[in-house]
């Protein structure tokens, strides 16, 4: 397991790029997203689910397992826990 030497980013700024990444995948307006709807409920399938995950883990620099969408099931949850895994 590598270590953890992610970019530190608020929960504000993950929340941001992660609305604005669902919205560019589903061809919306960012204001169409509700951060608190769970990620299956936009129809994202699990290859979706895998490849925002890891550009979200690309874009931290860290690891995250492709589960992640999985296990914080809304734009809140997943923002919120990975800006206090700093």
């Amino acid at each position: 397991m590598t270590a953890d030497t992610g970019k530190t980013m608020t929960a504000e700024e993950i929340r941001r790029w992660l609305v604005q990444a669902i919205a560019k995948k589903l061809k919306v307006k960012p204001e169409a997203i509700d951060v608190n709807t769970p990620f299956d409920e936009f129809g994202l399938d699990s290859a979706a689910a895998v490849a925002l995950s890891g550009s979200l883990g690309e874009l931290l620099n860290r690891d995250l397992p492709g589960t992640v969408l999985y296990e914080y099931p809304t734009v809140n949850e997943l923002s919120s826990h990975l800006a206090s895994r700093r």
